[in-house]
């Protein structure tokens, strides 16, 4: 799905406007949040666009979200910042993830203590996001239930 396809930019044009109407209009049904934006945006991409499966290509890491980005220093570091686009591209290319070297990493004391703190910020920022969301339904309710 190419969002910033040319050939049809009548099939672009307001995705993002009816993604959030779909989430919005699920919200209330699901009562939880998580998944609402994920499954909107998906619904509406195949709506509008040919959605083909990605086979083994995409992989998620999530239990190592705070593992992966010491990992990727092992990347990053010796390239240099001004090495060529599509030079970056082919060494990126041939760079493995290793989960079990995800898992060594995410198993030291250090680490083991920063996963906890991100999980604990994380938390906060989520219950931070839920008190806003909430705050703001009360207010468009208050607008609509007076009439404005």
């Amino acid at each position: 799905m190419e969002l910033g396809s040319s050939r049809h930019p009548e099939l672009v044009r307001g995705f993002f406007d009816d993604v959030l109407v779909v989430s919005d209009a699920l919200l209330p049904h699901v009562g939880y949040r998580n998944c609402v934006e994920q499954l909107a945006l998906s619904l509406v991409a195949a709506s509008r666009f040919e959605v083909r499966p990605f086979d083994e290509y995409p992989e998620h890491w999530w239990p190592y979200g705070s593992e992966r980005p010491i990992f990727l220093r092992r990347f990053f570091d010796p390239v240099p910042p001004d090495l060529p686009v599509r030079e970056q591209a082919a060494l990126a290319a041939q760079f493995r993830i290793s989960e079990s070297d995800l898992r060594a990493i995410q198993i030291l004391p250090a680490n083991r203590f920063a996963r906890w703190c991100a999980n604990v910020r994380n938390s906060f920022y989520k219950r931070k996001i839920d008190l806003l969301a909430y705050r703001l339904r009360r207010r468009l309710a208050r607008r609509e239930f007076a009439g404005v």
